[in-house]
């Protein structure tokens, strides 16, 4: 008797993949949407399966419904602006916009089929979108351009002592954090740009690993000037 449980998850796809070879099509997507659950949220295995049904594609055809079943939640890499500082002379993510533009990141996360996030944490769309990817039960995984202390006091601690705490929950809830460098911020703006081109290096290699797609997911205003990182 082949039950559920996580130790089953490769039993059930083996069978699935028996069943492809046997061309009964039917039983096989049963065998695999079963190891699925077994796989409780181990990707990993998911992908491993995935990688192989792919492979009997080009033998085999009529395989969609069984890559579906073994679809994968696609890997985000994001980037946005911070809230406005109370004196900027042209707005251009005022602080009012915060709750519409949750909802609106919220939204997008749901329509693309997003589960895992590279991202940096500053006070504005990076928090907003680290906390709607929590919510909706994805894995963060941040990237910091220097230290964590001189990170706050350029990217975070301008908007309040509330956008601090929000920033130490989001990196206490990531999968992963990592710093471009471990010293401090001597003033050099490159340091962005290589965290921005780290993120994206992150995300791409997570998702070949996981046969998925990785997007990018932007938070603009579009007449504002573009800046590193």
């Amino acid at each position: 008797e082949v039950g559920n449980n996580a130790s089953d998850g490769w039993l059930l796809a083996t069978l699935g993949e028996a069943s492809l070879l046997l061309g009964q099509l039917p039983e096989s997507a049963e065998w695999y949407r079963r190891a699925v659950v077994a796989a409780a949220g181990r990707y990993g295995d998911i992908a491993s399966m995935r990688r192989q049904v792919k492979l009997l594609s080009s033998r085999l055809s009529g395989l969609e419904e069984i890559l579906g079943i073994l679809q994968i939640p696609r890997v985000a890499i994001f980037t946005g602006h911070m809230i406005d500082t109370p004196d900027r002379p042209k707005p251009r993510f005022p602080a009012h916009l915060e709750p519409a533009v949750s909802m609106a990141i919220g939204r997008c996360i749901r329509e693309n089929n997003l589960g895992f996030a590279y991202c940096s944490a500053a006070c504005g769309a990076d928090i907003l979108f680290i906390e709607q990817m929590l919510a909706q039960g994805g894995e963060v995984n941040i990237v910091l351009p220097f230290q964590r202390e001189d990170f706050i006091r350029t990217s975070v601690a301008f908007a309040g002592q509330g956008w601090v705490e929000r920033f130490d929950r989001a990196l206490a809830r990531a999968a992963s954090i990592n710093y471009c460098v471990e010293e401090g911020f001597l003033g050099d703006e490159l340091l962005f740009a290589h965290a921005g081109e780290l993120t994206r290096g992150y995300a791409l290699l997570r998702a070949e690993a996981l046969e998925t797609e990785a997007v990018m997911l932007a938070v603009v205003e579009p007449q504002a000037t573009a800046q590193l990182g």
